[in-house]
């Protein structure tokens, strides 16, 4: 896994306090300091400081057209088409790849007091029973949103190419969703449970960061969510890969579009890939996100140390993670197309 490039800061001056006397500066316990002319100290900083800023300078980030993915598809490839995009831009990407792979989908409209916008609808296998599995195409503000969650995004159609190659599912459905105006306390979901047929859907996972780490998390699983038929599901893909996983309840402070079901009454939870070695300062992190200790980014768990900031981009993104949360989902769907076939009453 790539990490991002972090810009050098350089201190200037002494860890003991100056004290000017016009021209020259002496050290505050009183030794003599190098006596230079104001106006010369004053270049020298400058100097520097504009050295530093051409250092640090970043060449601007390369903008991939959607050719890049479509000739040679990879889940990470497509991340470096989303990324650095608007919430309109990827919806105009996201269409573009399902069409030129030959997918049917729909575009929703949608509208609420706060967000107008499209929510991307795509479906596989012919059960009567569904589960939602969502992403959101909105990137926070200010941010590449190459994680947040145009990781995601990029999982989702590699799990449906799997689903695709491997044959229908005879028992069950899945419902993709890409949401808009998640950012904006899920708008998109909202309007959507408001006004889809929800009849047969026994679950719904939102997927929330899915390009960094090698674990799987499965959150806001409180009560009988917790033994639904996804929760389970999920569990059995992630042993049956031998793949670390976690499972905890309601997290504060984070939401996203599982919620919206979980609202209606559908077993729904959250789904991140995250590394195996930063569970427990991550476990921290989620029960008191705003602690003293976070203030430094280097403290939080790495997926939080580019959330919401402008080093989401994909050269922080694992191929492996990718396919990892790709895999999750494809298992999820073959476990509980297998589960419906033996308990079609379910």
């Amino acid at each position: 896994m790539n990490t991002a490039r972090k810009p050098v800061a350089v201190v200037v001056g002494a860890t003991s306090k100056w004290q000017a006397d016009g021209r020259n500066t002496k050290l505050a316990h009183g030794k003599a300091a190098h006596k230079f002319p104001m106006s010369t100290v004053s270049r020298i900083v400058g100097t520097i400081t504009a050295s530093l800023l051409v250092a640090c300078a970043t060449s601007p980030t390369k903008q991939y057209d959607v050719r890049h993915y479509l000739t040679r598809p990879s889940a990470y490839r497509l991340v470096e088409v989303l990324a650095e995009r608007s919430d309109e831009e990827r919806l105009q990407v996201a269409t573009q790849v399902l069409t030129a792979k030959g997918i049917p989908h729909k575009l929703e409209d949608f509208s609420t007091p706060r967000a107008n916008g499209k929510n991307l609808v795509f479906e596989y296998g012919s059960g009567r029973r569904l589960i939602v599995v969502s992403a959101h195409y909105d990137p926070p503000p200010d941010s590449p949103g190459a994680n947040d969650d145009a990781s995601c995004m990029a999982s989702i159609i590699e799990a449906y190419e799997m689903l695709r190659r491997r044959g229908d599912l005879r028992n069950l459905k899945v419902r993709f969703i890409f949401f808009g105006a998640e950012e904006l306390q899920r708008q998109g979901s909202k309007a959507y449970v408001r006004t889809a047929n929800l009849e047969g859907i026994i679950g719904a996972a939102s997927f929330e960061m899915c390009g960094i780490g090698d674990s799987v998390a499965v959150w806001s699983a409180e009560g009988d969510t917790r033994n639904s038929q996804l929760v389970l599901a999920i569990e059995k893909a992630a042993k049956d890969q031998g793949i670390h996983y976690g499972i905890v309840g309601n997290i504060p402070r984070y939401y996203s579009d599982h919620e919206s079901f979980a609202e209606m009454g559908i077993p729904a939870v959250g789904v991140t890939i995250a590394p195996r070695e930063d569970e427990a300062v991550l476990r921290e992190y989620i029960k008191d996100p705003n602690a003293f200790r976070w203030m430094r980014v280097e403290n939080r768990p790495l997926i939080f140390q580019t959330y919401h900031t402008k080093n989401d981009t994909a050269e922080t993104i694992s191929s492996a993670a990718l396919l990892l949360a790709a895999r999750i989902i494809y298992e999820t769907a073959l476990n509980l197309d297998s589960v419906l076939s033996s308990n079609p009453q379910e």
